[in-house]
């Protein structure tokens, strides 16, 4: 039988640099993260929430690709954002809350030790 392990490293940015997310956001955000995460049936590993960028550890299955996953976190979270926080609304309107793109890196069996280290270093740039 065949296991299929499909770790990533998934990190995306807010859209606009002089919008900053507060600790209540922060919070929100993460709690936001891992209910997506629950109702797809992926395992959350870390989510690390930043003034102005999401770094996360998630895993799937094999038929889900990592763009959709990150399709499925920014349009959940955008929503979910703009009708908690009412200035994130009016500052983003009828635009995402997330900048186009994003960061992905397969984790794979890598140990726990590696992954919080490649996770410290990326926090820190």
């Amino acid at each position: 039988m065949v296991r299929h392990n499909l770790v990533y490293c998934l990190a995306f940015g807010l859209r606009r640099e002089d919008v900053l997310l507060s600790d209540p956001m922060k919070d929100a955000l993460s709690g936001i993260l891992h209910q997506s995460a629950e109702d797809r049936q992926w395992t959350m590993h870390e989510v690390h929430v930043n003034s102005d960028h999401v770094v996360m550890v998630v895993q799937s299955g094999p038929d889900t690709s990592v763009e959709s996953m990150i399709h499925h976190f920014k349009n959940m979270s955008d929503k979910s954002m703009k009708e908690q926080f009412s200035q994130l609304h009016d500052l983003y309107q009828d635009d995402c809350l997330w900048a186009d793109g994003y960061e992905a890196e397969t984790v794979g069996e890598s140990d726990p030790e590696a992954v919080e280290e490649y996770l410290d270093t990326v926090l820190k740039s």
